[in-house]
C-alpha cells in the first residue's frame, strides 16, 4: 500500500509553495501588459483576474481531493443558516466610505469600472478558497475533533492568511504588522462564520465588497496618494486600524465559542 502525505501542516506548506512557484510568473505579464500599453489600473486588475482564477480551481481541486465539500462550505448536505452573522463584517466596508468622496468618478471608464469589480471579486473567490475553504478545512479535517482543535484550525488558517500579506513588504513595518493583524482578525472572523453559515459563498461576496471600498483608491491621481506619513504618524494610523478591526477578532472569538465539535465531526464523515 502506497504510503499517503497526510501531516496537514506539510500539505499546506507544499500547497502554498506551489501556489508561490505559479506566482514568478506575474512580473513577466505585468511587464507584458505594460509594453503593450495597458494603463497601470488594468494591468493590476487584468494580472490579479487571470492568477486568482488559477488559485480559485486549484484550491477547489484540492477540497474535492481531499474530501471537505461539506468543511469548505461548497455542498448541498448542509443548508445557509445564521445568516444574520453576515451583516456585522460589513461594518469594515462601511468605515472606507467617508474617504472615498475625492475619487474622481466621472473619468473612470467603464472598462476600468468591470475590471476593478471582477478583481475584487476575484479575490473574494481566490482568498476565501485557498485559506478557509481549503487550508482551515484540512486542518479541521484532522483537528476539528475537539474544542480545542477547532479553535486551533480557524485561527491557524487565518494567521497564515495574515503572515502571507508580507511577501511585498511593501508598506513599512507597522504597515506590515497592522496588515498582518488586519487579515488575521478577519480571517478568524470569517471562518467562524464559514462554521455557523455552512457557505462559503456569502464570504465571498462580503471580501470582495470590503475589498472595492478599501482600493478604490486605486483611482485617485498621483498627488493625492502621493502623501508621506512621519513615522509618528504611521504608528497612530496602523494604531487607529488595528482597534477598528479588533472586533472582527472578538466578533470570531464569540461565533467559535457557539460552533459544536459534533457539527463539525458531522461534515467530516462526509
Amino acid at each position: 500500500m502506497k504510503n499517503k502525505l497526510t501531516n496537514p501542516i506539510v500539505i499546506t506548506i507544499i500547497f502554498l509553495l506551489g501556489l508561490f512557484g505559479f506566482n514568478y510568473f506575474k512580473p513577466e505579464l505585468i511587464d507584458y501588459l505594460k509594453d503593450q500599453g495597458f494603463e497601470f489600473a488594468k494591468r493590476k486588475h487584468l494580472v490579479t483576474i487571470i492568477f486568482n482564477t488559477f488559485y480559485t480551481l486549484i484550491s477547489f481541486y484540492f477540497i474535492k481531493k481531499y474530501k471537505l465539500i461539506d468543511l469548505a462550505g461548497l455542498g448541498k448536505r448542509f443548508k445557509l443558516k445564521n445568516w444574520l452573522l453576515l451583516i456585522f463584517p460589513l461594518y469594515i466596508a462601511l468605515i472606507n466610505y467617508t474617504s472615498l468622496e475625492d475619487i474622481p468618478y466621472n473619468t473612470i471608464s467603464g472598462l476600468d469600472y468591470i475590471l476593478f469589480f471582477l478583481w475584487a471579486l476575484s479575490v473574494g473567490f481566490s482568498e476565501e478558497f485557498m485559506l478557509r475553504g481549503f487550508i482551515q478545512s484540512l486542518f479541521l479535517k484532522h483537528y476539528g475533533f475537539s474544542k480545542k482543535g477547532i479553535y486551533y484550525s480557524v485561527i491557524g488558517a487565518a494567521l497564515i492568511f495574515g503572515l502571507l500579506h508580507l511577501l511585498k513588504f511593501d508598506k513599512g513595518l507597522y504597515g506590515e504588522i497592522t496588515q498582518v493583524l488586519f487579515a488575521t482578525f478577519i480571517g478568524t472572523m470569517f471562518g467562524a462564520i464559514l462554521l455557523r453559515t455552512n457557505k462559503l459563498w456569502p464570504l465571498i461576496l462580503i471580501h470582495a465588497i470590503i475589498d472595492i471600498f478599501g482600493n478604490l483608491d486605486i483611482f485617485k491621481t498621483a498627488n493625492e496618494v502621493s502623501e508621506e506619513l512621519t513615522i509618528e504618524a504611521e504608528l497612530t494610523n496602523s494604531i487607529v486600524i488595528t482597534l477598528v478591526v479588533l472586533p472582527c477578532f472578538i466578533y470570531g472569538l464569540i461565533l467559535l465559542r457557539k460552533v459544536k465539535v459534533e457539527q463539525v465531526v458531522s461534515k467530516i464523515s462526509e
